[in-house]
């Protein structure tokens, strides 16, 4: 008889005892904890006999009242429920479905027994019914397969032993459950690390979900898996076939799939109408397969097609859900446009699991299994995940290997974990076996890529792991890198700057895997290596003033004389210790070796850099070590008045005509944009979007009215300022610059100081208000507030060749400015927005057609911010209007600044 936990409060004790005899009327048994015959008896522990009723029931009942949303008994039943795993029914008897907490009202389906008591039962009888079913036959699949997969993903068979990311699938079912996605089609696109477990998730939680009815009427949804290599199509038509033979062979449905454009969405509703249903949800596992795998013109044709078949078939018959790893997130769009734009539109973000959750993958499993797990070894296992960049797959990798070793024992010991080489021991072996599969020279070539781009070499020579680039690696390696990634040997990622990486998954490879630790040893002490290295970092400064790698500069201070050292050489190993501050005593004795020499790459440094502002970047302990050959202070002094001015003759240079500035002072510098219905979004999908009234400041904020805030708050100045005690002194001579390295928590400290000072609400300006500035009263949707085409005499991006932030407003008499009279809304430097970002930190994409909103009450909370506009480090293609970059509201960057905006009286 299979239990069934019953959560509620006093006041429904009657009713629940009615609920309760129904329950067992049909063959099941209810805990309801007062009562005496199979609750909890007077004095019980409550907590653990809850934790363990819930535990070894099938299924667990909230009723619902007005009165259950003050019940912290109830919330802390269901908050247990759902860590255990445990389907969670909402039954309501008196109110609505608004008495429950929204994590409930949004993400589960809820029987009401108030308004149709009869409909209301045959459902719960109905739901009961199909859980159960389910949770037996997955405790009957339990005892034939094992808890752990290994390096292997999840199947849809394997959900009994899924754990961890619960808050991750009420967010997933939450998002197809939504009514009304902004392009009006329902899909969930996963987007993620390598190795966080995407594909798992989708099938051993959010499928098994949805068939339970995860969202309302998904239980009746016809469901396709399918991985896109080598041709989607046919990939497509074997599953089709799988699902509803009747439809025709494989060959027969691809040719229907391919017939035309809109084969697709027909071949998909004639399989829905042979199966019988509404809806099919199709998930498409692995999307980089398209990029990595799939020829171009198929991955075209598909993604063509798909997009038409969303069209024709809408949200309410067609549910498309997907994983894609991040690494391959520009490459997809790069590649394919609109019809990968419009797939990937509000992604959803899957990051590593946290420690708690990675606990519950060690050890419920084996608990579902009928295994103990010792303490010691689940504490030993968490503790050296830490320095494993995808912990998940290795753990599931160990634990398989213990499995497969308990020999008829049924108890995970540390014992057992240490015995396999715990994770690094087993990494080490794992990629022996990989790489061992290669032909010989492929061999030698793979180690000898790993040494030499994934291997920083310290001071000392000790191994360290490093985060390449993808197209660091020549075109052959590129099929070898990525069958490694495949292998969990490499994690896949992207960069701040969007870019593909590719880091080993774990430093141990370098200690414990013998043939890359003779690799690296080799090259560490190779000096003809460390010359090569040191004239490609000196083309590399002269060229375009970019530093050396980590591992490059630790080879050449460590293997080379100082007698190799040019001119051109010391100057970029100077720039590099003062970036990073590192080898500091290699600088220091070199200094009082060679005092005119440094003195004179130093001087040099501060030439090809930003002027003053790379001045004050210098930290007090690089100014000490270089104190004795270098007079800062005389250095302050000769540059304290030529940053401003050798802008404006750099910046001229691009412009047609001659101009003065505007004035540094922006109060009354605000222009009033009415309430309106604004026309947002692309050329092929826009909306209509309400905008309230704004009153939009005309430049970003300068160094002087931020130094005026400094001075009146005693608030921290940026870091590129000259130290001084009056802040307005520190930037004289950069006053009409706009303010950067300051984040969004300083532009809030700002507007709330300009608030008081001005007596009214001044704060950061949402997206959509951004937009509006932008484009007032209602421009066409161009790129650029001119136009559509470019032009570098109008704004300042890395095209003008100038390479420094501008003085506000210097391109407004050049056409540079908004139809609404806003100065350098194009390049310059990025604005922060109120508005929160939906991606991780530091990823520039272009925005779908809705707009995130906003709360001003919640512009404190730490969530990722939307920025607005391009800036004077990038080119023209990250300034157009539907650019934005998203990051974490605390990072400060020199290219990173903000304008106001100004509530109307009586606005919101």
């Amino acid at each position: 008889m299979s239990k069934i936990f019953v959560s509620h409060v006093s006041e429904d004790r009657a009713t629940v005892h009615g609920l309760s005899g129904q329950l067992r009327d049909w063959g099941f048994n209810p805990f309801v904890y007062y009562e005496a015959d199979g609750g909890v008896l007077g004095g019980a522990q409550w907590e653990q006999t809850v934790l363990e009723a819930i535990r070894s029931s099938s299924a667990v009942l909230l009723c619902v009242s007005p009165e259950v949303r003050n019940s912290l008994w109830c919330f802390a039943e269901i908050m247990i429920a759902r860590y255990e795993g445990k389907p969670v029914i909402p039954v309501i008897l008196r109110g609505d479905s608004s008495n429950l907490w929204a994590v409930l009202r949004t993400n589960i389906q809820y029987v009401d027994l108030s308004q149709d008591p009869a409909k209301g039962w045959d459902r719960l009888r109905s739901a009961l019914g199909r859980l159960v079913s389910a949770s037996a036959e997955a405790t009957s699949r339990a005892g034939m397969r094992p808890p752990y997969r290994g390096l292997a993903s999840l199947a849809e068979e394997d959900s009994i032993f899924f754990f961890g990311r619960t808050q991750d699938l009420s967010a997933a079912l939450a998002r197809l459950q939504r009514n009304q996605l902004t392009s009006g089609h329902r899909r969930l696109v996963l987007v993620g690390p390598s190795g966080v477990g995407k594909s798992s998730f989708v099938r051993a939680a959010v499928t098994p979900a949805l068939r339970h009815g995860g969202v309302p009427g998904s239980e009746d949804w016809k469901y396709l898996s399918v991985r896109p290599a080598p041709d989607p199509f046919r990939r497509l038509a074997e599953q089709l076939r799988r699902i509803t033979p009747d439809l025709g062979g494989v060959r027969e449905i691809l040719a229907s799939l391919t017939a035309d454009d809109a084969g697709l969405s027909m071949t998909l509703s004639d399989a829905m109408a042979v199966a019988g249903a509404d809806a099919m949800c199709l998930f498409l596992d692995q999307l980089e397969e398209l990029v990595s795998q799939v020829p171009p013109e198929v991955s075209r044709r598909f993604l063509s097609a798909l997009r038409q078949a969303a069209h024709d078939l809408g949200r309410d018959r067609l549910v498309l859900v997907a994983t894609l790893r991040v690494d391959y997130l520009e490459g997809l769009l790069t590649a394919y446009g609109d019809d990968a734009t419009w797939l990937l539109q509000e992604p959803t973000l899957l990051g590593p699991l946290a420690r708690t959750e990675l606990e519950q993958v060690i050890r419920k499993p084996a608990e579902v299994a009928g295994l103990a797990v010792e303490a010691e070894m689940v504490q030993r296992l968490l503790a050296d995940s830490t320095q494993i960049a995808d912990p998940l797959p290795l753990t599931s990798y160990v634990l398989r290997t213990m499995y497969d070793g308990l020999a008829g024992r049924n108890r995970f010991t540390l014992a057992d974990y240490q015995a396999t080489g715990g994770l690094e021991g087993a990494l080490a072996q794992h990629a022996e076996a990989i790489v061992s599969a290669f032909p010989a020279e492929r061999q030698a070539q793979t180690i000898d890529a790993i040494a030499r781009n994934l291997a920083t070499i310290s001071a000392k020579g000790v191994p360290a792991r490093r985060r390449a680039r993808r197209d660091e690696f020549d075109g052959e390696m590129q099929s070898t890198i990525e069958q490694m990634v495949e292998s969990r040997l490499l994690f896949a990622s992207v960069d701040d700057a969007g870019h593909a990486t590719v880091e080993v998954a774990h430093e141990a490879l370098f200690r414990y895997w013998p043939r890359l630790a003779s690799a690296i040893e080799l090259l560490n002490a190779d000096p003809l290596y460390a010359r090569k290295l040191m004239q490609s970092a000196t083309e590399s400064w002269r060229r375009s003033g970019d530093l050396p790698r980590q591992s490059e500069f630790a080879l050449m201070v460590e293997n080379l004389e100082w007698s190799d050292f040019t001119d051109d050489t010391l100057e970029v190993t100077v720039a590099y210790i003062c970036a990073t501050q590192e080898r500091l005593d290699w600088l220091s004795d070199f200094a009082r070796a060679h005092p005119q020499r440094v003195a004179e790459a130093v001087a040099a440094v501060l030439r090809r850099g930003l002027g003053l502002v790379t001045y004050g970047l210098l930290t007090p302990t690089v100014k000490a070590v270089l104190a004795s050959v270098v007079d800062f202070d005389e250095v302050a002094r000769q540059r304290a008045d030529e940053p401003v001015e050798a802008i404006r003759r750099s910046a001229r240079r691009h412009l047609a005509a001659r101009s003065a500035s505007p004035s540094v002072d922006q109060d009354g510098q605000f222009v009033d944009l009415p309430a309106t219905e604004l026309l947002a979004g692309t050329r092929g999908s826009s909306e209509r979007v309400e905008v309230w009234a704004v009153r939009m400041s005309r430049f970003t904020v300068t160094n002087l009215e931020y130094a005026r805030f400094v001075a009146a708050s005693g608030y921290d100045a940026p870091r590129h300022w000259l130290a001084s005690r009056d802040p307005v002194d520190a930037v004289s001579s950069i006053a009409d610059l706009p303010v950067v390295f300051v984040n969004y928590f300083d532009a809030l400290a700002y507007c709330e100081y300009l608030s008081a000072q001005r007596q009214e609400t001044v704060r950061l300006p949402a997206e959509i208000e951004w937009e509006y500035a932008f484009r007032f009263p209602d421009h066409p949707l161009t790129d650029f507030p001119w136009g559509d085409d470019f032009s570098s005499v109008r704004c300042n991006t890395s095209e003008s060749g100038i390479g420094v932030p501008t003085p506000v407003g210097l391109f407004s008499p050049h056409g540079g400015d908004s139809p609404a009279g806003l100065a350098d809304m194009t390049g310059n430097v990025w604005e922060w927005t109120l508005s929160p970002g939906r991606l991780a930190k530091g990823e520039l994409v272009h925005y779908p057609t809705g707009f995130d909103g906003f709360d001003p009450s919640a512009a404190h909370e730490f969530l990722p911010r939307v920025q607005r506009g391009g800036t004077f480090l990038a080119g023209h293609e990250d300034a157009i209007r539907t650019s934005r970059l998203i990051n974490l509201p605390d990072l400060r960057l020199q290219d990173f600044g903000f304008r106001v905006c100004i509530d109307p009286a009586g606005g919101a």
